[in-house]
């Protein structure tokens, strides 16, 4: 016991520091840049979720590298910064290159979003679900959203359409009335 204590002790080793520190600059990244294109009140939360659970994830992965619950908040923060700087691009009133796309772009990962946040639930706080039954709600969870997934990728664009829709007056993408495609999302 007092070796694994000794463990927590030591010094990380430079290369999971490297890499703990290159997440941590491109979550600020998007998140910052997706700040200075705007505040959307409707995208808010993504920036906020992605800013927060990220830094607690890997205060907590720094302190307790095997930890599943710090590793499940960074992978949650990091999908939220994608989608809040995607929805951020997209949403931006002045012409941007590629904005449709950026903009499906944050709208894409919702579902593995949702995934992600209620296996988090579920296993919290040590990463663990609390019993084995557990387990058919979290497999349940999975097969909901990898179908989302995967019904949101057959529909990059709509019927008819050479880039995704743009749905209010002026070209900018609406995140809240979005249509992925014409097939009932």
């Amino acid at each position: 016991m007092a070796a694994a204590a000794n463990a927590y002790e030591e010094a990380p080793p430079a290369a999971r520091e490297a890499g703990l520190g290159v997440v941590a600059l491109v979550v600020a990244v998007l998140v910052g840049y997706g700040w200075h294109l705007g505040f959307h009140l409707a995208n808010a939360h993504n920036g906020l979720i992605a800013a927060s659970w990220t830094a607690v994830g890997l205060y907590v992965v720094r302190m307790r590298p095997r930890h599943r619950e710090g590793w499940l908040f960074v992978a949650t923060g990091v999908v939220h910064a994608v989608m809040f700087f995607g929805r951020q691009y997209g949403l931006h009133e002045g012409p941007l290159p590629a904005a449709s796309w950026l903009g499906w772009v944050g709208v894409w990962p919702l579902p593995l979003a949702i995934a992600a946040f209620g296996w988090m639930l579920m296993a919290f706080p040590d990463g663990r679900l609390l019993s084995r039954r557990w387990l058919g709600a979290g497999w349940g969870m999975a097969a909901v959203a990898l179908s989302s997934r995967s019904r949101l990728s057959s529909c990059r664009r709509p019927r008819g359409a050479s880039s995704p829709r743009r749905t209010r007056p002026g070209g900018a993408w609406s995140v809240t009335s979005m249509t992925v495609c014409n097939s009932g999302w």
